[in-house]
C-alpha cells in the first residue's frame, strides 16, 4: 500500500512539473511587474487566439492594442506585443542532458530605433543572472566587404557605433541573433550605402 501511495506521489509530481514546463503556462503565470498591460483573462483570450491561428488583436487595461503573431508550443517559444513600438519574446531554455528549463525573455521597445533587453529567470520567474556581450562597433561590421569595396573600416566605425543593439531568438535554437540598429540614425541615403556593410551576431547566451 505504501509503494503504490508513493508511485501515486511521484506521477503527480512528475505531472505538475511537466505542466510547468509548458509555454502557455509561463506567459499566463508571467508577474504583472513583467506584464502590467494585460490582466489574467485578456492573457488567456491573447493565447487562445494565437494558438488558433488568429492573429487578433485585444484591448489591453490602457486602452491600446495588444496582440501575438507568433506561438509555438512544441519549440517553447512565443512573441507578443503589449503596445505599439513594443515586443516581447519568451522562450523555455533547455539545456542537453539538463530536465531544468529557464525563461528565456527579451524585451524590444522602437522610440523608434529599436533597442533589446535580454533576461534570464527560473520558472518560477526569479532572476538569474545572465553574461552578455559587451558589443562593439567592429561586432557588426562585414571586414571583408569594407575591403572589397575600398571603404575604410574606421570610416564605418565611426558612422556606426553600437548603441542601438536589437535581439531576437534564432529559429530552432537558444542561440540570440544580435543586430546593430544605429544606422537608422543616418540618412536615407547613407542607410543604403551603408548597410550592406553590416552584419548580425548570433551568440549562445544562455
Amino acid at each position: 500500500m505504501r509503494t503504490r501511495w508513493w508511485l501515486m506521489l511521484i506521477v503527480v509530481f512528475c505531472s505538475s512539473w511537466s505542466v510547468a514546463q509548458t509555454i502557455e503556462k509561463v506567459f499566463l503565470d508571467m508577474p504583472f511587474a513583467l506584464n502590467p498591460i494585460l490582466d489574467a483573462q485578456q492573457r488567456l483570450e491573447l493565447l487562445e487566439y494565437a494558438k488558433a491561428g488568429m492573429a487578433d488583436s485585444i484591448v489591453n487595461k490602457f486602452g491600446a492594442w495588444s496582440y501575438m503573431p507568433e506561438v509555438d508550443t512544441k519549440r517553447g517559444y512565443l512573441r507578443f506585443s503589449l503596445a505599439k513600438g513594443t515586443e516581447m519574446e519568451l522562450l523555455l531554455v533547455r539545456q542537453p542532458n539538463d530536465s531544468v528549463c529557464h525563461i528565456g525573455m527579451i524585451e524590444t521597445a522602437c522610440a523608434p530605433i529599436c533597442s533589446s533587453i535580454v533576461s534570464l529567470y527560473d520558472t518560477a520567474w526569479n532572476k538569474l543572472p545572465v553574461q552578455l556581450p559587451d558589443f562593439e562597433a567592429l561586432d557588426f561590421i562585414d571586414v571583408e566587404a569594407c575591403r572589397t569595396d575600398s571603404v575604410p573600416l574606421e570610416e564605418v566605425i565611426n558612422l556606426l557605433p553600437a548603441y542601438f543593439v536589437r535581439a531576437h531568438f534564432a529559429a530552432g535554437s537558444n542561440d540570440i541573433i544580435f543586430s546593430n540598429e544605429t544606422i537608422q540614425q543616418l540618412s536615407p541615403g547613407k542607410q543604403k550605402r551603408y548597410r550592406k556593410y553590416l552584419c548580425e551576431k548570433r551568440v549562445k547566451v544562455f
